[in-house]
């Protein structure tokens, strides 16, 4: 069984992400979607 991940509220997820360089692309709803300067992607974060 593998075992369970700690729990991280969006806030702190948020800074991290930020701090690495994504920045806030658009809001749809109750999600939040970043982008980077360099990589490729977006990444969805739910705030709820």
């Amino acid at each position: 069984m593998i075992p369970k991940l700690p729990g991280i509220t969006p806030d702190k997820l948020l800074r991290d992400l930020r701090r690495d360089g994504y920045y806030e692309h658009h809001r749809r709803g109750g999600h939040l979607y970043l982008k980077h300067t360099a990589k490729k992607g977006l990444i969805a974060i739910p705030m709820h």
